[in-house]
């Protein structure tokens, strides 16, 4: 979303759809915002550069979690 930075994205997508899973994908992996993230239930945190083994294995994950 422009104009936001990935936290406050996060809010938006919460408040439109709490039951979302989210995973974080970061090339600024500014610790606070980060951690700000994982407080407010982030299912993960990738962190660039990633492997699309990386995407793969996290979207398995996804879809096996309840």
């Amino acid at each position: 979303m422009p104009g936001l930075n990935g936290v406050e994205t996060l809010k938006e997508v919460r408040g439109a759809s709490p039951q979302t899973k989210v995973v974080m994908i970061t090339g600024y992996a500014r610790d606070e915002l980060v951690n700000e993230a994982l407080k407010m239930d982030v299912f993960a945190c990738l962190a660039k550069p990633f492997s699309v083994r990386d995407v793969v294995d996290m979207v398995k994950l996804l879809s096996e979690s309840p």
